[in-house]
């Protein structure tokens, strides 16, 4: 005979059932005999963990990201592959991809080549964007480390989490495909970065005594958040005056109808967003050859 014992698909590894066969005579149903027949399930269960550092990470930034994995089942899982899909505003630090049995292994580690075929990692090949390692077969109980490294990208808008979860799918002995499972998910929000940019820098023309010089510039937010810029012109000479005028058409020249367009400050900018001014200044009638105001 064959007994045929059917493991539910709720199983966990390890689990054992016991299926005993009894045999009774039918002439003297006194005398029987049984075979006691145990079944263990056996099941590969790789799991992830994930972390990154620095612990808050700003922009342009380099973050590593340290991924465990461990098969917590009692049979190897064959044909391992983990993947991790770049966040959002980061980019990929060519070279990067490590493993190891532990993170001090893969740290000191030789990096993969990030091409596809020549070793067990590469970037972008065998997905778009995506890191890919081939862990092979992982045994039973045991455990190793994968990290690589992005770069924040320096525009990232203020107050925008950066997430990110790796995957790992894998076979267990009977061939069946298991995953994705995925990591639990990393996530951080860099801070908020405030500049101003203003060009040209620097500009220098010659004007006649009691007349007027426009200089036309552009207010810039290389900020990563909204921001408002206020205006002045200092620093000239007595008797020296300046306004600044919003150049309502950006053409650098201070038109009839923007010369009520007196400004002390730009528009609410979004990162990267422009604003475009004539700075007139007022040469006074008693000023002398090469007198400067700046």
């Amino acid at each position: 005979v064959i007994v045929r014992v059917t493991i539910p698909s709720n199983a966990t590894s390890a689990d054992t059932g016991t299926a005993t066969l009894t045999a009774t005579s039918g002439a003297d149903t006194s005398k029987n005999d049984t075979g006691v027949y145990t079944t263990t399930v056996a099941l590969a269960i790789v799991n992830l963990t994930k972390s990154f550092s620095p612990a808050n990470p700003a922009l342009g930034d380099t973050v590593t990201y340290t991924i465990n994995y461990a098969n917590a089942g009692n049979a190897t899982a064959f044909d391992t592959v983990l993947t991790d899909a770049l966040p959002a505003n980061t980019s990929y630090t060519a070279g990067s991809i490590k493993t190891g049995a532990t993170t001090a292994a893969a740290q000191s580690a030789t990096a993969f080549t990030d091409g596809g075929g020549d070793d067990s990692g590469d970037f972008g090949q065998s997905v778009a964007s995506t890191v890919s390692v081939t862990l092979g077969s992982v045994t039973a109980g045991s455990s190793g480390v994968v990290i690589f490294q992005v770069v924040v990208a320096a525009n990232t808008p203020a107050n925008t989490a950066v997430t990110n979860v790796a995957q790992v799918r894998y076979e267990t002995p009977d061939g069946t495909p298991k995953g994705p499972n995925d990591s639990p998910q990393a996530q951080f929000t860099p801070g908020r970065t405030i500049s101003v940019d203003v060009s040209p820098a620097t500009s220098a023309l010659n004007g006649a005594v009691g007349g007027t010089v426009t200089y036309a510039a552009t207010v810039a937010n290389t900020g990563n958040g909204t921001d408002t810029m206020a205006l002045t012109a200092t620093g000239l000479p007595a008797g020296w005056t300046s306004s600044i005028f919003f150049d309502i058409d950006g053409d650098g020249v201070l038109d009839s109808n923007e010369d009520d367009a007196a400004t002390t400050s730009t528009a609410e900018l979004q990162p990267s967003g422009t604003y475009k001014v004539i700075v007139r200044v007022t040469i006074p009638s008693n000023a002398t050859s090469a007198d400067t105001g700046t």
